[in-house]
């Protein structure tokens, strides 16, 4: 079975346009899946999801899809996030500070999204498991499978934090996306793969006029990079090896918005 993974578009619908693209040249696949942050951050919203849903793409809930939709439920499974990785001292400071980031993306989204396309949202699954090959499973999610809004992921996480967060997953194959750093990390037999995301290189900034999309930031060449990884899984010659018979590669494409 081939799988192809994909995260955290984050809005960026020309780079969801080049990483499909770049799947197809790839040959056939079996599932797509984009494992959370649909939304929230680049010009895209019901283009986004439209296009999604046309290809069949499995999609997963992210963070940034639960704070698309309620940023007060969301605000309590961020502080929850962050004080598991360190003390918050200034609750206030920090939720301000967050609202600052997240609230005009949030409204600017509720006027973009139909209520068909909320219920969607409302809708997603935390993780989906595939039979990649025989006695191989992979589990893709946006952060772990219980909670898109860990952290503890990568190799500078504790083996206890790891453990908690994986260490019970019935899978050998373990993808995600969330955390922005790129890691393939080989842990207590299984495989911890971080499905490179696509998310605009900064920050968006807005126009002061309401119906205004997000303006992507940009640097000074006036265009984004926009680097995405394709993790495949597919099965080995059993006559070239008995003992690993999955492999995982990642590819990436580029393309500029």
């Amino acid at each position: 079975m081939r799988v192809a993974v994909f995260s955290d578009i984050h809005g960026n619908i020309s780079g969801l346009r080049a990483v499909l693209a770049a799947i197809a040249r790839q040959g056939s696949v079996d599932t797509l899946v984009s494992a959370g942050d649909q939304l929230g951050g680049g010009p895209g919203a019901a283009d986004v999801l439209d296009l999604l849903v046309e290809r069949d793409v499995r999609l997963l809930r992210g963070n940034a899809d639960e704070w698309c939709l309620d940023l007060d439920a969301a605000w309590r499974q961020q502080l929850r996030a962050l004080q598991s990785v360190r003390a918050v001292t200034d609750v206030d400071a920090a939720h301000k500070e967050w609202l600052g980031k997240v609230r005009p993306i949030h409204d600017w989204l509720r006027r973009q999204l139909s209520h068909a396309h909320r219920d969607l949202l409302a809708s997603l699954p935390l993780s989906a498991t595939f039979e990649a090959a025989p006695g191989h499973r992979l589990l893709v999610c946006h952060a772990n499978p219980a909670t898109p809004w860990a952290r503890e992921q990568g190799a500078r996480t504790p083996a206890h934090a790891l453990r908690q967060a994986y260490g019970q997953v019935d899978a050998q194959i373990i993808a995600y996306g969330h955390v922005h750093r790129h890691h393939v990390l080989p842990f207590e037999g299984k495989l911890l793969v971080w499905t490179w995301t696509y998310h605009p290189t900064q920050i968006p900034s807005f126009r002061d006029d309401k119906e205004s999309r997000p303006r992507t930031g940009v640097r000074s060449s006036r265009t984004i990079a926009v680097a995405r990884s394709v993790a495949t899984c597919q099965q080995r010659d059993s006559t070239k090896s008995c003992h690993a018979p999955l492999t995982v590669s990642v590819q990436t494409s580029v393309s500029s918005c």
